[in-house]
């Protein structure tokens, strides 16, 4: 993969294929994602939705902060790919 400039690779975990965390940071691709709860966060790990990631304030389709409308209709969008 690419590397992160900002991450600490010796604490760098891959979360998904599009989210990371390091010891203090979580990361979208190469960008920190600022305001993210590093505790709480957490990844989808559906084939169809690892854009989306979420904690206990946001909810995030790649970098981009989105509302829990639009969180609950791209589930539902992936959901109906599956069958």
């Amino acid at each position: 993969g690419r590397k992160i400039a900002k991450a600490n690779p010796n604490t760098f975990i891959p979360l998904n294929d599009n989210y990371g965390k390091d010891d203090k940071n979580i990361f979208c691709q190469v960008s920190t994602l600022t305001g993210a709860d590093y505790e709480t966060f957490s990844v989808s790990k559906e084939k169809y939705s690892v854009n989306l990631a979420w904690d206990k304030n946001h909810f995030y389709d790649l970098e981009i902060e989105i509302d829990k409308k639009e969180f609950d209709e791209i589930i539902q969008l992936t959901n109906n790919l599956k069958e």
